[in-house]
C-alpha cells in the first residue's frame, strides 16, 4: 500500500483503500474504500467529462419480499423518490436533475435494488446531497403511498402481454414454493393494497419495517463519477453518506437454503402458448453459482462453443436441416445461491416437429466438447479455445472505450456486490486460469435429469391444461419420455457433421495508430464524389484507438416503391445476413461486427471494430449483396419468419401502435403492415432471385468513414465497393429517388385517428398527441429544444406522479422526415384516450401560466440545461460516428449546426419562447394537432361531429393524405 493511501486512511477515517486494476490506456482515476459505517465506495475521476453520475446498489430485492406482500421491495424503490426530510417535495430530486441536464432511474431485481442518476458536471455536489437523503431520511408519506401503488400496478399492467415477462414468471412458478425464486416480484394493486387490507396488514408499516431491516450501509455499494479530483469526491462522500445507518434496525429473516428446483421439478417439458407468433425451444439447467469461479469462466467457455454459429456448430447443422433460424447460449438468471444455463433456439415448424432430435443434437455436441472418440474427461478439453477467448477479452479490456457515465455507475454498483474491490473493473474480462476440472464440473450439470424444456408455439392453443397465476400464461407440463432420455445419453451413430470451431482468422494482431497530420480536419470531409458514390471521411483525432466505423447507405428505388418491393427488400436483407452468418460470426467474436438494415431508401451497412481486417469483412458483405444466390430452403424459412414478424407487429403494445399509426397518418410513403403481409404471401423464390439480380441496376452510395484509417486506404476500399456493386449499372436518376414527404396539417384543426388496440387481451389504451411545428430549421429547432426541456419534468410529475395516468408517460420532440413536432405519449390501463387527451391539454393550458410567471433566473437555468446537453462530448468513437452520420444520412452537411444552436440559445428570450408556445401549443386558432388514440376493448370511440371544422377524423390513411398539402422535401 502506498504512503498516500495510508495517509488517506488515517486522516479521513476510511479503510480498505485500493486502486482497482485498470487498462493501461484508461486515463480515468479510480479509488475504492469503505466509510466507517461500512459503505463501500468506488470513485471515478474524469476531468474531461461534461456529465457526472452516481449509483447506489443495495443488496436486497424481491427475494426478500414478505410472503404476504409480493412486490414490497419494488414498491420501496418507487417510494424513495417521493421526498426526504431534508428535501420534502416529491419532485425536488427530479426537478433538480432536469434543470441541470440530468436524469435518473432505478430497478429492482431478485437480490439487488439499484438507483442511479446523471447531472451536469458542476452540479454533482447538489445532486449527491439530494441522492444521499434517499438512504438517510426518506419520508414515505402516506399521501404518496396510494399513488405509487397505482404506479407499480401500471408498470405491471404494461408487462402482462409481454412474452418475455410471462415466460420468466412461468419459469419461476415451477420452482420450489419454499424458495424465494418462486415469488412474484413486480407487485400490483392486489398484492400491495387489496390483499393486505383484507388480511389487516398496514402496507406502509411493512414498508418502514422493510427499510429498517435491509437499508443500511454495509448492504450498499456507492459509485460516483465526476470531473473533480479524487480527493474532492472523497470529501463529499464522507460528508454526505456517512449518515447512512451502520447497521440494520431490525434483524432480517434468513433466506431459505432449500433447493430452487428440487429433483422432482426437473426433467420436464413445458409447452407454452405465447401472445405473439413465436416458436422456440428453451433449455434450462440449474447450477450452483459460478461467481466464485470467475477467474476460470467455465460458462463462457461452454457458451462460446454451444452458441457458436460457424461451420460445424449446432446452429449450422440445424439450419442445414431446416430446423432453426438462430441460437443463443449462456447464463440467464444469476443469483448468489444458484444460476441457470440457457440455450434458446428460434425454431422453424419442422424444427418444432423434430424438437426431440434438436435436443439430442445439443447433447451430441456437449459430448463432442469433452470427448475423443469413446473417451471423456477434462483432459480432452481444448486449452487453445480458452486461450483464444482470453486474448479476445484481453484486447476488449485494453481498448475499452468510455461508456455513458450513468450506465457505467449503475453497472459498477452491481459488480461491487460480486467482486473484490481490486478487480471490479477487470473481473468480467479475466480468463486468468485454465482449469479444465472446473469446466468439466460445470458440464456435469448439463444432464437430462437437471433440465427444464420450454417449447413455445401458438400451435399449443387448446392443447394446454394449466394457467400461470400472475400472467395467465397457458401451458402444459409433462415428464421427459424415456426415448428422449436415451437419445440424449447415447451418442448418435450417424455422422451429424458437428465440429468444434476453427482458429479465428479475424483476431486482430496489429494495433498501430496511423499518423495524424497537423492540419487534419475536425469534421468529416468529402473525399469521393462520383455519380455512384459520395464518401465522407474523418480520421480519428480524439479517442486514439485502433478502431474504426463505417456507414454506407446504398440507395435504390427498388426498396420501398411498392409494398412488394418493400417486403422483397427486407427479405433480401435477411437472406444476405443469413448467408454471411457463418463467415461473419468469427469477425463478431473478434470484435469486428456489422449490421445490415433495410431502410426507406435502400439498404444500410454499418461496420465497427478493430480496423486491421475491416476491409476483408466489408468486401465479403458487398460481394454477397451483389451476387446473392437465393437458397430455396432458406427462402422458404425466412419468408415464413418475416411473415410472423409482420403479424407480431399487430400484437404490439398500445403505445407502439399509436406511434406506428401516427407515421401512417402523416408520412409518405408508408405501407401498412396488412399491405406488406398480403404482398409477402405472393412473393416467390423466382421473383426474389430476379429482384436481387436487378436490385443494383441503378443506385447510389453515400457513406461515412471514421476512425483509425487514412484517406488513401479508404478511397481504395471505396473504389472496390463501387466496382463490385455498380459494374454495368447506371447512376440513380433523381426522378427515381425515394421522396420522403410529410402531410402539412392545417392551422386551428385537430386531426384524430381512433383505433381499437391490436391485442384484444391487452387492457391498455394509449394516446400519441402530437403538435406539428413545421420543417426543421435552426430557429425553430432550438425553440423546440427549450420547450421540451421546460415541460418534460412538470409533465411527468403531473400526468404520471400526481394523476397516475399510466406507467409510460413521455413528452419530447419527434422529427419525421424533416418535419418537427412536439408530442405527449401516455399508455394507461385505467383511463381511456379521451380522458388522457383532456389531461394533456389541461396540462398544456396550465403550463402557459407557469411559463409566464417563471423568473428570468429559472428560465435561464432551463436554457442552460439545453446548452449543456448540446455541449456534451462524445463518450466514444461510435457515438461521434453516429452524430456525424445523423446529418449525412439526412443529406444535411452543416457539421457546425450544434455550435450555431448553442450561440442562438445564449440569446434566446423567455418572450420568444412564450410566443412560440402560444403559436404551436396553446392558441387553438394557430396550433395543429394530430392525436392518435388507441382504445382498449372495454372503451368506446368518441363521437365526432362531422360539421365541426376544428376536429377532423382520419378514417382512411391514403384518402386523408391525398387530400392534404405536403411539406416540401427538406434536404
Amino acid at each position: 500500500m502506498s504512503t498516500s493511501i495510508e495517509t488517506q486512511q488515517q486522516l479521513k477515517k476510511i479503510n480498505n483503500v485500493c486502486e482497482p486494476i485498470k487498462s493501461e490506456l484508461d486515463k480515468l482515476k479510480y479509488l475504492s474504500f469503505f466509510l466507517e459505517n461500512g459503505l463501500q465506495v468506488l470513485l471515478i475521476s474524469d476531468p474531461e467529462t461534461e456529465k457526472s453520475a452516481a449509483a447506489m446498489d443495495i443488496k436486497v430485492g424481491s427475494f426478500s419480499d414478505p410472503d404476504d406482500i409480493p412486490g414490497l421491495a419494488h414498491f420501496l424503490e418507487h417510494m424513495l423518490f417521493m421526498g426526504t426530510e431534508k428535501y420534502p417535495s416529491e419532485n425536488e430530486y427530479s426537478s433538480f436533475l432536469s434543470e441541470n441536464a440530468g436524469n435518473s432511474n432505478a430497478f429492482t431485481s431478485a437480490e439487488n435494488t439499484n438507483f442511479y442518476f446523471s447531472v451536469t458536471k458542476d452540479k454533482l455536489k447538489g445532486a449527491l446531497d439530494r441522492f444521499a437523503q434517499f438512504f438517510i431520511s426518506p419520508l414515505f408519506n402516506e399521501s404518496s403511498t396510494e399513488r405509487e401503488i397505482q404506479a407499480v400496478n401500471n408498470e405491471n399492467q404494461k408487462n402482462l402481454q409481454s412474452d418475455a415477462w410471462r415466460e420468466n414468471q412461468l419459469l419461476k412458478s415451477l420452482a420450489n414454493k419454499k424458495h424465494p425464486h418462486y415469488k412474484f416480484g413486480t407487485g400490483d394493486v392486489n398484492t400491495l393494497k387489496n390483499s393486505p387490507t383484507e388480511k389487516g396488514i398496514d402496507v406502509r408499516s411493512a414498508l418502514l419495517k422493510f427499510h429498517a431491516t435491509y437499508y443500511f450501509a454495509s448492504q450498499m455499494k456507492l459509485v460516483i463519477y465526476g470531473a473533480e479530483p479524487i480527493e474532492q469526491l472523497q470529501d463529499w462522500t464522507i460528508e454526505m453518506f456517512s449518515g447512512i445507518p451502520k447497521e440494520a434496525k431490525l434483524v432480517a429473516p434468513e433466506l431459505t437454503k432449500e433447493l430452487p428446483y428440487p429433483k422432482e421439478s426437473l426433467s420436464k417439458i413445458i409447452k407454452v402458448v405465447p401472445v405473439k407468433e413465436n416458436r422456440s425451444l428453451k433449455l434450462f439447467w440449474i447450477l450452483p453459482s459460478l461467481i466464485p469461479k470467475y477467474n476460470a469462466k467455465p460458462e463462457r467457455y461452454i457458451s462460446h462453443l454451444i452458441g457458436h454459429e460457424g461451420p460445424g456448430s449446432i446452429l449450422s447443422i440445424l439450419k442445414n436441416k431446416g430446423w432453426a433460424n438462430s441460437l443463443s447460449a449462456g447464463t440467464g438468471n444469476k443469483f448468489q445461491q444458484f444460476e441457470d444455463f440457457q440455450i434458446i433456439i428460434d425454431l422453424t415448424q419442422d424444427g418444432l416437429d423434430n424438437y426431440e432430435e434438436v435436443i439430442g443434437l445439443i447433447y451430441d455436441y456437449i459430448k463432442l466438447i469433452n470427448s475423443n472418440e469413446q473417451n471423456r474427461g477434462p483432459e480432452f478439453l481444448q486449452k487453445w479455445i480458452f486461450d483464444e477467448l482470453a486474448l479476445v477479452s484481453q484486447n476488449q479490456f485494453k481498448f475499452k472505450q468510455k461508456s455513458d457515465p450513468i450506465s457505467l455507475v449503475s453497472y459498477y454498483g452491481s459488480q461491487m456486490q460480486l467482486f473484490d474491490a481490486k478487480e471490479i473493473l477487470i473481473a468480467p474480462y479475466l480468463f486468468r486460469s485454465w482449469e479444465p476440472e472446473i469446466i468439466q464440473s460445470f458440464m456435469n450439470y448439463l444432464t437430462v435429469n437437471n433440465m427444464l424444456v420450454f417449447l413455445v408455439s401458438k400451435g399449443f392453443e387448446s392443447k394446454t391444461d394449466k394457467n400461470e397465476f400472475w400472467y395467465g400464461t397457458s401451458y402444459s407440463e409433462e415428464t421427459v419420455v424415456e426415448n428422449l432420455i436415451q437419445r440424449c445419453e447415447k451418442s448418435s451413430s450417424i455422422d451429424n457433421g458437428l465440429a468444434l470451431p476453427k482458429i479465428n482468422p479475424f483476431i486482430a494482431s496489429r494495433f498501430d495508430l496511423f499518423e495524424l497530420s497537423s492540419n487534419a480536419p475536425k469534421v468529416p470531409i468529402l473525399i469521393k464524389n462520383t455519380p455512384f458514390f459520395k464518401l465522407w471521411h474523418k480520421q480519428d483525432d480524439t479517442f486514439k484507438l485502433p478502431k474504426y466505423s463505417l456507414f454506407l447507405s446504398i440507395e435504390t428505388p427498388k426498396f420501398y416503391l411498392t409494398p412488394t418491393y418493400n417486403v422483397m427488400g427486407t427479405l433480401f436483407k435477411k437472406l444476405c445476413s443469413d448467408a454471411l452468418n457463418e463467415y461473419s460470426y468469427y469477425a463478431d467474436i473478434a470484435g469486428l461486427s456489422y449490421s445490415l438494415t433495410s431502410e426507406l431508401t435502400g439498404i444500410h451497412i454499418y461496420i465497427q471494430g478493430y480496423n486491421e481486417k475491416l476491409s476483408l469483412l466489408l468486401l465479403q458483405i458487398v460481394e454477397k449483396i451483389k451476387n446473392l444466390r437465393v437458397n430455396a430452403e432458406r427462402f422458404k424459412i425466412l419468408k415464413e419468419k418475416l411473415m410472423r414478424t409482420l403479424k407480431n407487429t399487430l400484437k404490439g403494445q398500445a403505445w407502439e401502435q399509436s406511434r406506428y399509426v401516427y407515421g401512417m397518418s402523416v408520412a409518405i410513403p408508408r405501407w401498412q403492415v396488412e399491405e406488406k403481409i398480403n404482398a409477402l404471401e405472393r412473393v416467390t423464390l423466382e421473383q426474389l432471385q430476379d429482384y436481387s439480380s436487378r436490385l443494383f441496376e441503378e443506385g447510389f452510395i453515400e457513406g461515412l468513414s471514421h476512425g483509425n484509417m487514412v484517406q488513401a486506404d479508404i478511397e481504395n476500399i471505396a473504389t472496390q465497393v463501387e466496382n463490385i456493386l455498380f459494374f454495368n449499372s447506371i447512376p440513380l436518376p433523381n426522378s427515381l429517388n425515394t421522396q420522403l414527404r410529410v402531410v402539412q396539417l392545417k392551422k386551428g384543426v385537430k386531426y384524430i385517428r381512433q383505433e381499437k388496440g391490436w391485442n384484444s387481451e391487452d387492457q391498455n389504451s394509449a394516446i400519441f398527441h402530437n403538435y406539428q411545428i413545421g420543417l426543421e430549421n435552426l430557429e425553430d429547432d432550438v425553440k423546440v429544444d427549450v420547450i421540451t426541456q421546460l415541460i418534460e419534468e412538470p409533465a411527468y410529475d403531473q400526468l404520471r406522479t400526481k394523476e397516475q395516468l399510466g406507467y409510460i408517460v413521455w413528452s419530447g420532440f419527434i422529427p419525421i422526415d424533416g418535419v418537427q413536432s412536439i408530442f405527449f405519449l401516455i399508455q394507461s390501463s385505467n383511463h381511456n384516450p379521451i380522458a388522457l387527451e383532456e389531461s394533456i391539454e389541461k396540462f398544456v393550458d396550465n403550463y402557459r401560466e407557469i411559463l409566464i410567471q417563471m423568473s428570468e433566473e429559472d428560465f435561464r437555468k432551463q436554457v442552460k440545461a439545453v446548452i449543456l446537453r448540446k455541449k456534451e462530448k462524445d463518450q466514444n468513437l461510435y457515438k461521434e460516428t453516429q452524430r456525424h452520420w445523423a446529418k449525412i444520412n439526412k443529406h444535411k452537411y452543416d457539421f457546425a449546426k450544434t455550435e450555431k444552436e448553442i450561440a442562438r440559445l445564449e440569446t434566446i428570450t423567455k418572450e420568444e419562447i412564450i410566443n412560440f408556445y402560444d403559436q404551436y401549443l396553446f392558441d387553438r386558432k394557430e396550433r395543429t394537432i394530430c392525436s392518435v388514440q388507441v382504445f382498449a376493448e372495454k372503451y368506446a370511440f368518441r363521437k365526432i361531429d362531422e360539421k365541426d371544422e376544428q376536429i377532423i377524423e382520419i378514417d382512411n390513411y391514403d384518402k386523408f393524405k391525398r387530400s392534404m398539402s405536403l411539406y416540401p422535401i427538406n434536404c
